[in-house]
């Protein structure tokens, strides 16, 4: 008998816990289908994006403002739908899918906080964050790019033809 009682004890205990993620007041983005039009830029994206996160920013993070978070976290995932202008940005170095994907991490990252029940003045600095992260981004498509650093099969075959240069140079 008190083998069976613990167990039923288990999960009714757990039945009872109250989870954030599970009330039915947590706003669910809706899939957003038609997110950027068809030929839309990185640029332009991230402008669609930034200019909702500045709305939930506007807002106070209100309840308009944390479905404008849910909604930009969303619009980020379709950010990668529009064209990469080139791989590499100009000045950093850096990858620019890398960037954008940090980005929509970061809105992840956010939208995840809310869900699990984090206070919405806890999240503003976060979102202020990527607000920042999307200016930075969108300066830095500004500057251009550049051509991506060489492979690693092409540095090794520079290394070892300087290698082989030494090893058979008579003065080393």
């Amino acid at each position: 008998m008190r083998s069976r009682f613990i167990p039923f004890a288990l999960i009714l205990f757990a039945a009872c816990i109250d989870v954030p993620w599970a009330r039915e007041e947590v706003p669910i983005a809706p899939a957003d289908g038609n997110a950027f039009p068809p030929g839309t830029t990185l640029a332009e994206g991230l402008d669609i994006v930034a200019a909702v996160v500045d709305s939930a920013i506007a807002s106070g993070l209100d309840e308009t403002g944390m479905r404008q978070l849910y909604r930009a976290e969303a619009l980020s995932d379709r950010v990668f739908e529009t064209a990469l202008p080139f791989g590499w940005l100009a000045g950093q170095n850096y990858s620019l899918e890398a960037r954008v994907w940090q980005l929509q991490a970061r809105a992840d990252r956010i939208v995840a906080r809310l869900r699990a029940g984090a206070r919405r003045e806890d999240v503003l600095p976060e979102t202020e964050a990527l607000r920042r992260d999307i200016a930075g981004l969108r300066a830095a498509i500004g500057e251009g790019g550049e051509r991506p650093p060489e492979s690693i099969d092409r540095l090794l075959q520079r290394l070892d033809s300087v290698t082989r240069r030494r090893s058979t140079d008579p003065a080393n």
